[in-house]
């Protein structure tokens, strides 16, 4: 499957609706690093373990702080 930027910024908009929140960091986070964001979420949706997603963004995405489990959310819409 491919994944682009719209993909993540849908997927992160959903989880933002869902739990009433806003990800503003996350989503500068995403268009500062695009590249970076979907090659990651590319490896992360590959993986069916929610332990290695979580594993998996907590690694690339450890300056996110708080919105990893909002990350995790995201991984499985844009799957």
């Amino acid at each position: 499957m491919s994944i682009n930027i719209s993909d993540l910024t849908t997927a992160l908009s959903k989880v933002e609706h869902i739990h009433k929140v806003q990800l503003e960091n996350v989503h500068q986070f995403f268009k500062s690093n695009e590249t970076f964001s979907v090659q990651a979420f590319s490896q992360i949706v590959a993986t069916d373990s929610i332990d290695e997603r979580f594993k998996a963004i907590d690694k690339e995405f450890a300056l996110l702080g708080d919105a990893k489990t909002y990350l995790l959310e995201a991984s499985y819409l844009v799957a």
